[in-house]
């Protein structure tokens, strides 16, 4: 079956020059015009039913026309057009709304994106401004005719459209981002790299941004930068909230659609509702490469490393598009994607692996070959490590993280000289900027040369005078250097210090958090967790953190309810579902106790692990649920692995003390909260 082109709400228009646009577009009609039949015969079956009754519905309010309802069921049949692509009869359809309703701002509108993603650029302003006359502050039609605007080249007539916008929505990615694009048109790179930063911030998965950053640091001489955000662009738009074009997406029933409604929903850090999205994208074409690699994304952020590395897998296994020369390019970017996941796991020597096989295929991707020779480099391969950075740096040779990289190598193997060139080329890259020059003090100090590391740090500090964030990132890795020391009550003044300086740092909100912990300064800890939570929901070390405080308070009940919070934030995160198991199964208090719900989730944490923590919590979860001879039955199984592992000490004893319990049909009670934070710990990876 011929598989239909969709037209959806993030196509980005081909820009066309002012001279090759269109003649000035027609007054509006004032007539309805007969609606040209689209060759409907390619189409799937359900497709073909949604235009028949759309059709059915027009036919039948023409008998007794309703203004009102007329013109809506003529947009909806534009609507059901647009989503399968057939233009003509949905422009016409937009039109007969129009000349309905002309004080209706949606048809405006709705023929301003048509005539926009044909390149139809002049008429789509004149209706795009229309549908502004009549709602002068809507969001979406200030935006999309701002983009029209820049892309006819009238950039003033667009940075007041997206001044207006910014106006209504300062956190608007899209807002920001076209705020940018006239910045850079207009050559002003340094407001168009504030304003990039900030739009990428809000939307880290627009890869476009990264592109238009890259030329904007380009032109400011920051090579470094420029490498680093040229190496991540890509065509992945800026999104904004489009009502009116909710109904295409909703239409829809084919892989595009669902990546467009994925896509949506990732921006807006809905992952649980992206994973969905993406997976059915997946089911309905198996090759797709944007939908595998989402997909993948979604369940690293919910927590799943597995998961998401099963689908990388899955992608190389069966490949993607079938076009040979595009599955190299995609196979390696599956591969690299792999290589990071698997770093995260711990298990760096296939990170290596995987790194390793992607620059086979791609052998240019400087991103890839960064995390390879840095993996490398944390196994102590120092010299293949520095192999690498020397072919990035003959590349990319002003690319600052990557000197500092090979300085560092350079220092422990030996080679001071060729390290101190490094550094003193990394700092010569940026002058401005302090972290280079702490890097290369902290070499110097290692090289017993303290005079000379003062200096550098003393020219770091003047540096940061004037600038709070970097004043804050200097002091945070001096707070860090305490910590790793043992220097608590001096690394907690610092990270005081630092989130002071820089609220936003939640790095250093953590640390600040987790020291408090360790001093029983349970309710400040709690409210730094909280903090650090509401600025990144998925952080799931701070949400172990935040429940572990709970725990040493004994307040069994809060710590469930956030236990519930993250788990329907992220699902597939099994220290949190471990964790909550646990708890329900074998809490002091008859009210946070749940046998039946701790089975359920035990036996899911265990079917996913098969370790013996997660069927020590399963033989809880079972007591609890006054199913005794399923608890005896495993926790006998433990003792057993354990005599045939030579295990014994205080964990047999303990095993053993709960199987008397069982015996005696007794559910076991925490004889402490560390029971339920130990399950909470991230498992070893072997």
């Amino acid at each position: 079956m011929h598989k239909q082109i969709i037209v959806f709400a993030t196509v980005w228009v081909v820009v066309f020059s002012t001279s090759c646009s269109q003649p000035p577009p027609a007054p509006p009609e004032t007539e309805l015009q007969e609606i040209p039949a689209p060759d409907l015969s390619g189409a799937e079956e359900a497709v073909r039913q949604q235009v028949k009754d759309k059709q059915d519905e027009i036919e039948a309010l023409s008998a007794a026309p309703e203004t009102a309802k007329l013109s809506q069921a003529y947009g909806d049949l534009g609507l059901t057009y647009l989503t399968y692509s057939f233009v003509d009869a949905a422009e016409v359809s937009f039109s007969n709304a129009r000349v309905l309703q002309q004080d209706n701002p949606r048809w405006p509108y709705l023929l301003g994106y048509l005539f926009q993603i044909q390149g139809r650029l002049d008429q789509a302003a004149a209706v795009l401004e229309s549908a502004l006359e009549l709602q002068p502050n809507d969001l979406p039609a200030l935006i999309r005719l701002g983009r029209v605007r820049l892309d006819l080249g009238a950039n003033d007539e667009a940075l007041v459209l997206f001044q207006r916008a910014f106006d209504l929505d300062p956190k608007s990615a899209a807002v920001l981002d076209g705020l940018g694009n006239v910045a850079a048109a207009r050559d002003d790179a340094q407001q168009a790299v504030e304003h990039f930063e900030q739009a990428l911030a809000l939307q880290p998965t627009a890869s476009s941004i990264h592109h238009a950053l890259g030329l904007a640091y380009r032109k400011l001489g920051d090579l470094s930068k420029a490498t680093f955000h040229l190496s991540r662009g890509g065509d992945a738009p800026v999104q904004f909230a489009d009502p009116y074009l909710k109904t295409v997406a909703e239409l829809g029933r084919t892989a595009d659609i669902y990546l467009v409604r994925g896509a949506q929903a990732f921006s807006e850090a809905r992952y649980a509702q992206a994973q969905s999205y993406y997976a059915k994208a997946l089911e309905l074409d198996p090759s797709s490469f944007d939908a595998r690699k989402a997909l993948g994304f979604c369940l690293e952020k919910l927590g799943d490393l597995e998961g998401a590395i099963e689908q990388l897998e899955e992608g190389l296994d069966q490949g993607t598009s079938g076009d040979p020369s595009r599955d190299i390019l995609e196979r390696a970017e599956l591969l690299r994607i792999l290589g990071g996941l698997r770093v995260l796991q711990g298990r760096e020597l296939d990170g290596i692996d995987a790194f390793n096989k992607s620059l086979e295929l791609d052998p240019d991707r400087l991103d890839t070959r960064i995390k390879l020779a840095n993996a490398l480099a944390r196994q102590g391969k120092l010299d293949d490590a520095v192999e690498h950075y020397d072919r990035i740096l003959k590349a990319a040779p002003e690319t600052q993280s990557v000197l500092i990289q090979r300085a560092t190598a350079q220092i422990n193997l030996g080679r001071p000289q060729l390290a101190i060139a490094d550094y003193e080329k990394a700092i010569a890259v940026s002058p401005e900027d302090p972290e280079p020059r702490l890097q290369y003090a902290a070499a110097l100090e290692h090289l017993g040369r303290s005079a000379a590391a003062s200096q550098q740090r003393i020219a770091a500090r003047e540096l940061a005078a004037t600038d709070p964030g970097q004043q804050a990132s200097l002091l945070a890795d001096e707070a860090s250097k305490k910590l790793r020391r043992g220097e608590l009550e001096a690394a907690l003044a610092d990270y005081q210090e630092v989130v002071r300086l820089d609220p936003k740092n939640s790095d250093a909100r953590f640390q600040l958090a987790t020291i408090l912990g360790h001093f029983n300064r349970f309710e400040e800890a709690l409210s730094q967790f909280t903090r650090v939570i509401d600025a990144a929901p998925h952080h799931g070390p701070a949400r172990r953190g935040e429940v572990t405080a709970l725990l040493l308070q004994s307040k069994y009940a809060d710590a469930r309810s956030r236990l519930q919070e993250g788990l329907e934030v992220m699902p597939r995160n099994r220290a949190l579902a471990h964790g909550l198991a646990r708890l329900l199964a074998s809490a002091p208090s008859t009210s946070v106790r749940d046998g039946d719900l701790a089975v359920r989730i035990a036996t899911q944490v265990h079917q996913e692990s098969r370790r013996a923590d997660s069927a020590e919590t399963l033989a809880m979860a079972f007591a609890e649920a006054g199913r005794f001879v399923e608890a005896m039955e495993i926790q006998k199984q433990l003792l057993e692995a354990a005599a045939r592992n030579s295990a014994g000490g205080r964990l047999v004893d303990h095993w053993q003390e709960q199987l008397r319990s069982y015996e005696q049909s007794q559910p076991w009670r925490l004889k402490a909260p560390e029971e339920v934070i130990t399950a909470m710990a991230e498992p070893a990876v072997k």
